[in-house]
């Protein structure tokens, strides 16, 4: 009708059809205030006093009107309208204000005629008449009797906070104004209008609207054709599980009443961190509701007994982010999403969200942003919401007077919204034909809801007891192994987050900077780089697959937070190399890994970390070679010691700080005070052990100084004035270049 577009003969496509409902629900229902009314009285004060000659409305009528306004706010204020009666009484009390079927097309037309006046004001070009005229129209629609006004509608009255209104005066903060609610509770009346206007077909597409027979219940329509398809990607590419007990077999159940159980949110933290140290990359969690959400990561924060608390186990392996309840964060956390996925030092990222919020829908996380998915709960609604008690109301009314059981009753409508805000969740994993992933109901009550679950999902559902959560830890390793190897790599889908947030009207100027540097360089996760940077991510990313084998569980955790402090400079190169080597070397089975460390050091700290191995352990570098192959991943042969080419001999070189170039002429007396700071010939406490008997061969130690790096004797020794470890000129400016920080310790360093 806004358009003016005649539907006659027309084919109408409903794409995310599962919205449906609600939508036609929402296009008839309306709210109206005291406040508002009195807006409206006070405009046609101004409109009759100014006696405007543009405005083509009588002085009368006007009046009439503001009088049928006050006497209006005068019943619903003196309480003549409470939700009890207000389905029956609402015709009578308009009527004895002068407002019926007659009065109303009157009152509509000069309600038209003010809009369109002030639509010409440059000043102000809102009229709150628009407001009533909407009010009478939806009370008194065209085609239709009060009585079936009555049929499908109710009417709820609450007392409300006024809002502060530029326009027509502020209103004190704690003043109060009644609302009356209008809600329409049947979408078939929505639809009717449509069938009315003369449509060929109206076909509904989506990938949630199982099942079928509930979605025609509830819009009250015949569609004699339903068609239900599977899922496009294979069968062995979906790993489905209803897991009923946690780790430590405490009965997993997130309904209001146990939300708060100290036992079932322990139980629940640690699931979530055992699926994050197997599953790769991305993992998504959703839970019931942003009260849930909160709890939750409320309780995995706390710590017992100074130990390392859930969340911090939780981001030893995948770094956090957390769905924010404001619109206008959103775009930052699915942008820092994307960031963390890249990090090499984690093994991926985990995204706290909620069922029916913004990650639930429109979001695409295919591919590796988005292996693996885990459903804390059945997200109902408030069963105390005002809207969710009459909608209830209103669907079991309906059975009882038309008497007709296979109308949707208020029970299965509570079930099926929860259910499908479910399937939307599970949705923003497997995205395409060679996509793959795992899907994981953490609640017992998921058992007697899977015919409530999208048909293509059903029949790989395994139930899991309170004894089987080793078998579950078990599939997943080999369901992620075997896949990694022989699923084919298809192209990223570039992330469109431009589309995503400008259906949700995030024009913020930060949002659309960001999406514009997304344009310029787009992330492609799963596209395959040549590099030595990426071959090096690849080698970190098998070595932690490979220690997850060979080490315990308290083994893997004490390394992972060894090299958490190490990547976050709360722990210096040498401690971390002690603790390494300490923990290694308990098992030759555990040698490779040694090797395998390598990766994470810079070039001059494996020659250094080396020689501890070879000073502790024996030459294991060269004994063993066979072990140099098991710890490489396919595709990348890791030399042995033998056939390492030895590095090229350092030419003496000095670099001049003006010019910025190396040279071979003698250094230039500058002013180097923004660099590091000379230091004398004399011996420093900090020297790494590996040095020391270099110093003391036939030479006093008292008159050397030995670079950290090269372990060479520097013409002219420069010292960190931060960490105070001593380089010579070619190692502090070869490391320099690459990053801000020193080659030993990684501390912050600067020219």
């Amino acid at each position: 009708k806004t358009l003016s577009i005649d539907l006659e003969r027309f084919v109408i496509i409903c794409d995310e059809a599962h919205n449906l409902s609600s939508v036609c629900s929402e296009a008839c229902s309306f709210e109206i205030s005291t406040k508002k009314l009195e807006n409206c009285i006070s405009e046609l004060s101004t409109l009759i006093e100014k006696e405007n000659t543009e405005l083509d409305c009588p002085k009368d009528l006007l009046e009439a009107m503001k009088d049928s306004l006050l006497m209006f706010i005068q019943a619903v204020e003196g309480r003549e309208i409470v939700n009890e009666n207000a389905l029956e009484i609402i015709y009578p009390v308009l009527e004895n204000c002068n407002i019926n079927q007659d009065s109303c097309d009157i009152y509509i037309e000069a309600s038209t005629k003010i809009i369109n006046f002030a639509s010409n004001n440059e000043v102000r070009k809102y009229s709150p008449l628009s407001e009533f005229k909407s009010f009478l129209q939806i009370l008194f629609r065209q085609g239709h009797t009060i009585e079936d006004f009555k049929n499908y509608y109710k009417i709820h009255i609450e007392k409300v906070k006024s809002k502060n209104n530029i326009l027509f005066g502020s209103s004190n903060r704690n003043e109060v104004e009644i609302k009356i609610n209008l809600w329409c509770f049947n979408p078939y009346y929505a639809l009717q209008s449509l069938f009315e206007s003369g449509i060929n077909s109206l076909i509904l597409t989506s990938g949630t609207l199982s099942p079928l027979d509930m979605l025609q219940k509830e819009l009250q329509v015949d569609f004699p054709v339903k068609l239900e398809n599977p899922h496009v990607v294979d069968d062995s590419n979906i790993w489905a599980g209803i897991v009923s007990h946690g780790p430590d077999g405490t009965l997993l159940n997130s309904s209001f009443e146990n939300r708060n159980n100290p036992l079932y949110q322990k139980s629940l933290g640690n699931l979530v961190v055992n699926i994050a140290m197997r599953v790769p990359d991305g993992l998504l969690v959703f839970f019931p509701s942003y009260m849930a959400l909160s709890v939750s990561l409320d309780f995995w924060k706390q710590s017992e007994n100074g130990s390392e608390s859930i969340y911090d186990n939780i981001c030893k392996h995948k770094l956090p982010v957390i769905e924010p309840k404001q619109s206008l964060q959103f775009s930052s956390a699915i942008f820092d999403f994307y960031q963390k996925l890249e990090n090499p030092d984690f093994n991926g990222a985990i995204f706290f969200a909620v069922c029916r919020g913004k990650v639930s829908e429109g979001i695409d996380f295919s591919n590796k942003n988005g292996r693996a998915v885990i459903i804390t709960g059945l997200p109902f609604p408030s069963s105390v919401d005002p809207k969710v008690i009459k909608k209830k109301e209103y669907l079991n009314d309906l059975r009882k007077n038309t008497g007709r059981s296979d109308l949707l009753s208020g029970y299965l409508w509570y079930q099926q919204c929860a259910t499908r805000a479910v399937n939307q969740a599970i949705g923003r994993v497997i995205r395409h034909r060679y996509d793959y992933g795992a899907i994981i109901l953490a609640d017992e009550r998921f058992l007697t809801y899977t015919n409530h679950i999208s048909a293509w999902l059903r029949k790989h559902f395994v139930t899991y007891g309170p004894q089987d959560f080793g078998i579950i830890i078990q599939t997943l390793k080999g369901f992620y192994n075997r896949l990694e190897n022989i699923a084919p790599e298809t192209p990223q889908k570039k992330v469109d987050i431009h589309a995503a947030l400008r259906r949700r009207n995030m024009n913020s100027a930060s949002v659309f900077q960001k999406m514009k540097n997304l344009e310029k360089n787009p992330i492609k996760p799963a596209e395959v780089k040549t590099n030595n940077i990426s071959n090096k991510q690849q080698r970190i990313r098998k070595f932690r697959k490979q220690a997850l084998d060979l080490l315990s569980t308290k083994e893997y955790n004490l390394f992972q937070s060894h090299l958490h402090n190490y990547r976050t400079k709360k722990t210096r190169y040498r401690e971390f190399s002690d603790t390494l080597i300490e923990l290694f070397r308990t098992s030759k089975t555990k040698y490779p890994l040694l090797l395998g460390i390598l990766d994470f050091f810079s070039d001059s700290q494996q020659a250094i970390f080396k020689k501890k191995v070879i000073k502790t352990i024996g030459d294991i570098f060269t004994n063993e070679p066979e072990m140099l192959e098991e710890a490489s991943p396919k595709g990348v042969k890791r030399r042995s010691n033998n056939e390492v080419t030895p590095p090229k001999k350092r030419k003496k070189m000095n670099y001049d700080f003006v010019s910025g170039e190396f040279t071979s002429k003698s250094p230039p007396k500058v002013n180097i005070d923004k660099l590091v700071t000379t230091v004398p010939n004399e011996p420093k406490d900090d020297i790494p052990d590996e040095f020391d008997t270099e110093i003391s061969i036939g030479i006093p130690s008292q008159n050397i100084t030995i670079c950290c790096v090269c372990s060479n004797r520097p013409v002219v020794p420069f010292q960190s004035k931060i960490c105070g470890h001593i380089c010579c000129y070619n190692c502090w400016n070869e490391y320099l270049e690459k990053e801000a920080t020193c080659p030993v310790c990684k501390d912050k360093a600067r020219k």
